[in-house]
């Protein structure tokens, strides 16, 4: 029997689909169980052949390779997401922001205590929300502003009540988070206890030293 052109490319890529091709020629009234059970073949297969999708798909052709890993982002050289320079209004917005003004403020902090600048990592922008939000919740606590606006004004405050040498020290946004309630515990305890002009001029003579101290110890 000379095969068709058809036939003969069938036989070669799918023989199973090839013989229940001719199986159902022979005998058009089998059933899908008899035609498995004859062959030799799933009925899986033979179900699809007989739907005609003999390689698992809707139209019958072999199913596409999906690409491997993840694909690419192309046009995108400055990291964003459009592959273009933050426009004049985006780095307006990204300036104004709360953490902005707190890293600025902090810096010359930093610098005022050690000498030094400040390196920030992840770690230390995450104390710096941390912060924020602690300042808010201390401001919402005492019924008192808590806008931006309030929290940016406070956060100096915050600050310039550090008296911790190990704290000044260690100087950072995380271990001032860390430290937060005890910082404001100190400051209040310092601001309701009763003292003299003499011992307040004594005890910020003393935590000058002490700051003094600690910026030398760190820089050893």
């Amino acid at each position: 029997m000379k095969l068709s052109k058809e036939e003969a490319m069938l036989l070669e890529s799918d023989p199973q689909a090839f013989l229940i091709k001719a199986y159902i020629s022979a005998f058009p009234k089998a059933s899908i169980r008899h035609i498995s059970e004859a062959l030799s073949i799933p009925k899986t297969k033979v179900h699809r052949c007989l739907s005609g999708t003999p390689f698992g798909t809707a139209n019958g052709t072999a199913k596409p390779l999906q690409p491997k890993g993840k694909i690419a982002e192309r046009g995108t050289p400055f990291g964003t997401a459009n592959g273009t320079v933050p426009t004049a209004q985006e780095q307006e917005k990204k300036e104004a922001r709360p953490t902005t003004k707190m890293r600025e403020t902090f810096n010359e902090f930093y610098m005022q205590v050690t000498g030094e600048s400040f390196y920030w990592s992840a770690k230390e922008m995450q104390a710096l929300k941390d912060i924020y939000a602690k300042i808010e919740f201390s401001l919402k606590s005492k019924h008192r502003g808590y806008g931006t606006e309030d929290i940016l004004a406070a956060f100096p405050g915050l600050l310039q009540c550090i008296s911790d040498p190990w704290i000044l020290q260690h100087l950072s946004p995380a271990i001032i988070s860390s430290k937060y309630n005890e910082i404001i515990s100190s400051y209040r305890t310092r601001r309701i206890a009763p003292r003299t002009a003499t011992e307040a001029k004594q005890e910020n003579l003393s935590q000058l030293a002490q700051m003094r101290k600690a910026i030398e110890d760190g820089i050893k």
